[in-house]
C-alpha cells in the first residue's frame, strides 16, 4: 500500500494520495492511479466509464517516472475534475498508454521468449519421437511477468499478437541439430522450435481464457447477488 500511495503521489495522483513526513498515505481508492487512455485501446469494449476502473499499475509509473520521457500524469485526466490543464494532461496519458501498448508489450514479449529458450535441449529424454510433447517446464509465469513489467492482464492479446509476429525472439540455444534414436533421425531443431512456440502461444491463449472466465463467473455472481437482494425486497 505504502509503494502503491509513493507511485500515486510521484504520478501527480490523485484519490486522496498525501505525503507527511516522508509517508505517504492514500485516503481514497477510486482514483488512486492515472487511468488509460481509452482512444488508444481499441481492443478493449468500450465502456464510457473505462476511465474509473482501467488503472495503470503501479510498475508501469514507476517506469514513466524514472524514464523521464513524458510528463507527471493526472488521475483527473478523462473525467470532469480533469478540465483544468485538460489539453496537457490528454497529451501526457495518450503518449504514456501508447507506450504501454507498444514498448512495455513488447518487453513483455521478448521475456517470455526468454522463458522459453532458458529451456535446456540437451535434457530431452532420449526415446522423444514427437516435439510435441516435450515436457517444457511450468515455470514460465505469464501473469507474473506482466505484473513486473507494469501491463494490465487486459492487454494479453496484444502479447500474444507481437509474439507471433516476432518468431525471431524464440531460438533454440543448444548447440544441437537433430535429435536421434538409433541412427534415426526423429526431430530436427526447426520441429523443436515449432513445439515451442505452440507451448509459449497456447500459454498465453490459456492465461486469456482464464481471465475471461474469472470476468464472466464475477459478473454471474453479481447478477446472483442483485437477484436475491431484489427477492429479499419483495418479501
Amino acid at each position: 500500500a505504502a509503494a502503491a500511495a509513493a507511485a500515486a503521489a510521484a504520478a501527480g495522483g490523485g484519490g486522496g494520495a498525501h505525503q507527511h513526513r516522508y509517508r505517504y498515505y492514500l485516503l481514497d481508492l477510486a482514483r488512486w492511479a492515472p487511468p488509460e487512455d481509452p482512444r488508444c485501446t481499441p481492443h478493449l469494449r468500450r465502456e464510457p466509464s473505462s476511465v474509473f476502473f482501467r488503472m495503470l499499475r503501479p510498475e508501469f509509473l514507476k517506469t514513466v517516472r524514472d524514464g523521464g520521457t513524458i510528463d507527471p500524469l493526472s488521475s483527473d485526466t478523462g473525467s470532469t475534475w480533469g478540465r483544468m490543464q485538460a489539453k496537457r494532461h490528454n497529451r501526457n496519458l495518450e503518449r504514456a498508454t501508447e507506450f504501454l501498448c507498444a514498448e512495455v508489450v513488447r518487453r513483455v514479449a521478448v521475456r517470455i521468449g526468454k522463458e522459453m529458450n532458458a529451456f535446456d535441449l540437451r535434457n530431452l529424454p532420449s526415446g522423444v519421437d514427437d516435439p510435441m510433447v516435450l515436457k517444457y517446464p511450468d515455470t514460465m509465469d505469464v501473469t507474473g511477468i506482466c505484473h513486473q513489467e507494469g501491463l494490465p492482464m487486459r492487454h494479453l492479446v496484444l502479447v500474444l499478437l507481437d509474439a507471433a509476429s516476432s518468431e525471431r525472439q524464440l531460438i533454440v540455444p543448444n548447440p544441437i541439430t537433430k535429435i536421434h534414436k538409433r541412427g534415426e533421425v526423429l526431430c530436427t531443431v526447426e520441429d523443436i522450435k515449432n513445439a515451442a512456440v505452440w507451448v509459449r502461444n497456447s500459454r498465453i491463449v490459456a492465461e486469456m481464457l482464464a481471465r475471461g472466465l474469472k470476468h464472466m463467473f464475477k459478473r454471474l455472481l453479481r447478477a446472483c447477488d442483485r437477484g436475491a437482494a431484489e427477492g429479499r425486497a419483495e418479501r
